[in-house]
């Protein structure tokens, strides 16, 4: 919690699932409660879209830095889920003992998948979830 601190402001919660409501309020359950993060001020970075991701901030200032975890592709100590009730889900596999630590992160809006597109970047991975799931693979956005 101290190392999360130094670049997150933490806000406690409590016991009862929370989600996250907005962008850049990340949700964080650990130990029996559930958590706000948000990231301070002076370690914002707005150089490009990617930077603005919730996904980008989660990996670039907790998994890699505090818990090691650099590849979030292939690293076994990570999982995944989605859905309506994904944060009960979260809070049922880490009182299990399934993980330590269980993360929720307010949805990526269109406006930043576009934006990510015309720089010609390509997203983080295990940030493009959509909800529903559309019918075919390919999308197209006219500009």
């Amino acid at each position: 919690m101290a190392q999360i601190s130094i670049d997150f402001e933490l806000e406690n919660k409590g016991p009862k699932p929370y989600k996250s409501s907005k962008k850049h309020d990340i949700s964080m359950y650990l130990e029996g409660t559930f958590y706000s993060l948000s990231l301070r001020a002076i370690k914002q970075n707005s150089q490009s879209a990617i930077h603005q991701l919730d996904t980008h901030i989660l990996q670039t200032h907790l998994l890699e830095p505090i818990l090691g975890i650099t590849n979030v592709r292939t690293n076994s100590r990570i999982g995944y889920i989605h859905g309506v009730n994904s944060m009960e889900q979260i809070k049922a596999t880490v009182d299990c003992g399934d993980h330590a630590v269980g993360f929720g992160l307010f949805p990526i809006e269109t406006k930043e998948l576009m934006a990510i597109a015309d720089s010609n970047a390509v997203m983080p991975p295990k940030s493009t979830y959509i909800y529903p799931k559309l019918r075919s693979g390919i999308t197209i956005y006219e500009f």
